[in-house]
């Protein structure tokens, strides 16, 4: 199938190391019932077969765009995927991740009727039970900034629906002045700047993408060096915000930033980074855990558990022990 000059949709997928599924992420794309699209993949420095793969698929559909670079990770990845990219509307996949054929389908036509800025869908990590076929009414939903900001910041356990670049379609025009910032949540510092931008939001209440979840991954790793990073994005999502005089969303990062250097201090220990999370968490808490104390956007019972934890950490090792159990 060609692809026109300028296409509608450019899908841009890092790839590194991913063989095992990069052949079925790749024909979820292609299989997509919205066909006026390039697929851009770039291929990380991969080390095993994942760049033949690329190449192999480009010779079959011209739509797809490969470009093989050194090892930079994926933020630079997909910035690469940016400045070459064509169309109108841009999207993102994983490399192992699948999609429902009708997806982009929704996503794009819900943008347009809304004249909104961005679409989103909902996400499964259930990848045995995904059905790539199957129709999903088309329920969506103009959605305002208060919204997002309440569930990618609030005290909520679906801040992952909101997050990702992977299940949204969005405009060319909001990555003008934007790049992805090579950190531990390259998602989170992004979508925070584009939510911002966007004058309109519509939601789609279908879950047409399945994210594949790896204990291998940087996400599900015990501990490393982009969690420690994590910690900074947090900072500086809360800085933003304040900027762009979201207070209490402001106050509500603050309150998953505390989540996340107590989780950090908990999994580093016995680790090479043990003592670079201490020295960081304890001048980070120096620094803003009176902003957290003092907030009014969050409750008493909240700042008293993380004070006891924060203050005697064997009861939080502790909790995490029996919750663990």
């Amino acid at each position: 199938m060609g692809v026109t000059s300028n296409p509608k949709i450019s899908i841009i997928v890092p790839v590194y190391n991913s063989e095992k599924y990069l052949k079925q992420c790749i024909e979820s794309i292609l299989n997509q019932t919205f066909t006026d699209f390039e697929l851009i993949l770039i291929d990380d420095g991969s080390t095993d077969n994942s760049s033949d793969i690329c190449d192999e698929f480009a010779k079959i559909d011209s739509r797809i765009v490969v470009r093989h670079k050194e090892n930079g990770g994926i933020c630079s990845a997909r910035n690469l995927g940016l400045d070459i990219a064509r169309g109108d509307y841009i999207g993102f996949s994983d490399c192992d991740d699948l999609m429902n054929k009708y997806m982009y389908e929704v996503l794009y036509k819900s943008l347009i009727k809304e004249n909104a800025e961005m679409s989103c869908c909902y996400c499964t990590t259930e990848s045995e039970e995904f059905d790539y076929n199957k129709v999903f009414e088309n329920k969506s939903m103009i959605v305002d900034k208060e919204f997002i900001y309440r569930n990618l910041y609030g005290i909520s356990k679906n801040d992952y629906q909101y997050m990702p670049m992977w299940n949204k379609l969005m405009r060319r025009e909001l990555f003008y002045e934007i790049r992805f910032d090579d950190n531990g949540a390259e998602d989170l510092n992004i979508t925070n700047k584009l939510f911002n931008l966007s004058k309109k939001i519509v939601l789609v209440n279908s879950e047409l993408y399945c994210w594949r979840q790896h204990y291998e991954s940087v996400t599900h790793r015990r501990f490393n060096k982009r969690n420690l990073e994590i910690l900074n994005t947090y900072i500086n999502c809360y800085k933003y915000l304040i900027e762009n005089s979201k207070e209490e969303y402001a106050h509500m990062c603050l309150y998953k930033w505390v989540k996340v250097a107590l989780n950090s201090r908990y999994n580093s220990k016995k680790t090479r980074f043990e003592n670079e999370v201490k020295f960081t968490v304890n001048k980070q808490f120096k620094e803003y855990y009176g902003v957290f104390l003092r907030s009014n956007f969050i409750g008493v019972k909240e700042k008293f558990i993380f004070s006891v934890f924060r203050f005697m950490p064997f009861t939080y090792d502790l909790f995490r022990k029996v919750t663990e159990s």
